[in-house]
């Protein structure tokens, strides 16, 4: 198993799916790649692209709708980040509805919140809106969850601190 600070060193060195699916983590982590793929853009486009790739081979690998649905998120931003804003779209929308079909309303927000950007760089900002309008009372709750007095206390009582 490998990390992947040395997915991205293999991927530099020119690594195919086949040399990196026998190190990868079993079964493959399609959303630490994800993750990467997010840090990459900025960094060195040309590697989130492959990053893309490996994150789209690994969820096939595994014939599992989220992974599926991951990697179209990730693959949809590396599309967007090269100017093809309607794939994006397209990779957003499919994501979206695997998640929903799935019933993660979580992750089908988060994917929903790519394409409110996406929506922005056509210019299409009424749509852009309604589908913000859409994702963040999903959104605004889980972070309630996560931020609020009782789950902060559950945290702390859990903890070493609080025994």
């Amino acid at each position: 198993m490998i990390s992947l600070e040395q997915i991205i060193t293999q991927l530099k060195q020119g690594a195919d799916w086949d040399t990196l699916s026998q190190n990868l983590w079993q079964p493959p982590d399609v959303g630490a790649l994800v993750e990467a793929i997010r840090k990459q853009l900025h960094v060195d486009p040309k590697i989130a692209e492959r990053l893309s790739d490996t994150a789209r081979k690994a969820a096939d690998s595994l014939n599992d709708t989220w992974a599926t649905a991951e990697a179209s998120v990730g693959t949809a931003l590396v599309r967007r980040n090269t100017g093809a804003f309607g794939e994006a779209l397209g990779l957003l929308d499919e994501a979206v509805e695997k998640f929903k079909r799935l019933k993660d309303p979580t992750q089908a927000a988060k994917a929903r919140t790519e394409q409110v950007r996406t929506l922005m760089y056509l210019g299409r900002y009424e749509e852009a809106m309604a589908t913000y309008d859409e994702a963040m009372p999903r959104l605004t709750e889980e972070m309630r969850r996560e931020l609020s007095p009782a789950g902060r206390l559950d945290r702390w009582f859990s903890s070493e601190e609080g025994s």
